[in-house]
């Protein structure tokens, strides 16, 4: 009967080895940093994506990740995943009119009429911002235009 089980436990041994080698039977334990928490866990997968993956740290192209998704495990390695996010963000601010004074003789001297009330433009400001876990880390102008041009006032005086 021993004899029996033995035929069976080599050749699936021999298959184990042949796949991956003796790594795929050893239990890692591991250190997993996100935003949110640091957490170890125990795992046998082999490699950095294969413990995200089996954690549900979702990921994309942006993020930074270290050591890289192709590293082999090592026990009581640390994994960090930086969540990275690029955005553009609008800024406002107020351009002021210019006030012009014009002769007008038939004004009394000394008097002074508004001819045209100035009014304040508006500028846009678009800036392309990264975030590193939710702290900003980067702020770049992209863009500036006038989305409101000035009136400029203008005032006749006597």
């Amino acid at each position: 009967m021993e004899y029996k089980r033995l035929k069976i436990i080599v050749p699936i041994l021999i298959f184990l080895v042949s796949i991956g080698g003796y790594s795929i039977l050893k239990k890692e334990l591991i250190n997993l940093v996100t935003k949110d928490e640091e957490k170890k866990v125990s795992t046998f997968k082999s490699t950095v994506k294969d413990v995200l993956d089996e954690n549900n740290i979702k990921y994309d192209k942006d993020d930074k990740i270290s050591p890289s998704l192709d590293t082999k495990l090592k026990s009581n390695m640390r994994i960090r995943v930086v969540e990275v996010t690029n955005e553009i963000e609008k800024e406002y601010i107020e351009v002021p009119y210019e006030t012009t004074v014009l002769e007008d003789k038939n004004l009394i001297k000394g008097k002074k009429e508004i001819k045209v009330k100035g009014e304040n433009g508006k500028k846009e400001l678009s800036y392309e911002v990264t975030y590193h876990d939710g702290k900003l880390v980067d702020k770049k102008l992209y863009k500036e235009s006038i989305s409101k041009e000035p009136i400029n006032q203008v005032i006749n005086k006597g």
